[in-house]
């Protein structure tokens, strides 16, 4: 009896060892294995248009290899966060534009930015304006240290300015209505790629005072090298009447980009009177592109 008494007082230290090595070994197989790694993201705003902001709020999207997207949101200024493990391509892009939507946000060559149409009852395009976007072809995401890199969003709306000269009977003419068909309707924001043919806008210029002009600026994403841009306008009379005369600028919008605007002039005449009814005739129409400053 007393050797056996012996030996479970010697067992006693052995099962005491056993726990705290069990313990050990517990705690390590618990310890979390890291699956993500870190990104920053500077932006660079030296392609900003001249009198715009840096926008308050980038929204930023992440395609994974394997064909996950993440979102994310920032300031203007960078954007730090944490990714899964892996290779991305990056598309960043301001959330505070004018007349702006987002379509095809789950693959990077499809993700683009559009104009919903003014309003439910017609096919105009509302027009765009304070947009930029850049893409970043790819980023490796790693536990080893954090991903940097700096990117520079560009604008990706395109400008212009109609302006209406009349002659003759100036006083006759109300009011100018307009439309300008053949525009891309939407714009790839990873590369700036122009989507569309079929984009219809309409404007109505307005009188400059103390001249006999007729202006407006109008915005759009711009068109690509098949289309066919027709300047359609409805002049209004006075006596109610009104007469649609139409111009393809096509040249004109040739060269265009988000940082070269055109401007177009079209020069019309006006005859007639209350008593034959009145008419307008297109005498000419120039244009030229004007460079916009960027910082």
């Amino acid at each position: 009896m007393g050797n056996v008494r012996i030996k479970k007082w010697m067992l006693l230290p052995c099962m005491f060892a056993f726990l705290l090595v069990a313990q050990g070994c517990s705690k390590r197989d618990l310890d979390p294995v890291p699956t993500t790694g870190g990104v920053k993201l500077t932006f660079d705003w030296s392609k900003l248009v001249t009198g715009e902001s840096i926008p308050s709020k980038m929204r930023l999207y992440f395609f994974g290899s394997d064909g996950s997207v993440v979102t994310g949101e920032s300031d203007g200024k960078e954007y730090t966060g944490q990714l899964p493990f892996g290779t991305y391509q990056v598309v960043a892009c301001n959330e505070d534009g004018s007349n702006v939507s987002i379509s095809g946000d789950t693959k990077y060559s499809d993700i683009s930015a559009y104009s919903p149409t003014s309003t439910k009852a017609t096919s105009y395009m509302s027009q765009p304006s304070y947009f930029y976007g850049v893409g970043l072809p790819t980023i490796t995401i790693t536990a080893t240290s954090i991903s940097t890199s700096t990117i520079t969003p560009v604008p990706l709306v395109e400008k212009g300015t109609i302006i209406f000269n009349i002659t003759g009977n100036v006083k006759n003419v109300s009011s100018i209505s307009c439309s300008l068909s053949g525009l891309a309707q939407s714009v790839k924001i990873a590369n700036g790629e122009l989507v569309g043919t079929s984009g219809l806008i309409s404007f109505s210029p307005t009188a400059v005072a103390n001249t006999s002009e007729y202006q407006s600026a109008i915005t759009f994403w711009g068109r690509v090298a098949s289309s066919t841009n027709t300047l359609s306008f409805q002049l209004n009379f006075t006596d109610g009447t009104s007469q649609t005369l139409s111009k393809d600028i096509s040249s004109a919008l040739t060269n265009l980009s988000a940082t070269v605007a055109v401007n177009v002039d079209v020069d019309i005449d006006i005859t007639g009177n209350a008593t034959v009814g009145f008419k307008g005739t297109v005498k000419d129409w120039t244009s030229n592109t004007v460079n916009i400053e960027v910082n």
